[in-house]
């Protein structure tokens, strides 16, 4: 993906209508590598990480450190 993304410059896609909208070869060579990222990523969502913690545990901490960062800030902004 990368790969395409950096040569880019020398394998641009002719210019093309689709749906009635006229795109330009950057906006087709976009498309094409979003297409691409997004067949990269499907296996990906049936993986499963033993040792992983859940996605809600995680934010819940994120959450809390910056409620007592918002708060030791405020505290030594306002003596």
């Amino acid at each position: 993906m990368v790969v395409t993304m950096l040569m880019s410059g020398t394998f641009l896609p002719p210019a093309m209508d689709l749906f009635g909208l006229h795109l330009l070869p950057e906006q087709v060579l976009f498309g094409l590598t979003s297409v691409f990222r997004l067949t990269a990523i499907i296996p990906l969502i049936g993986v499963f990480e033993h040792r992983a913690a859940p996605m809600m545990l995680i934010i819940s901490h994120l959450n809390d450190f910056a409620k007592v960062k918002v708060v030791q800030y405020s505290r030594w902004m306002f003596k």
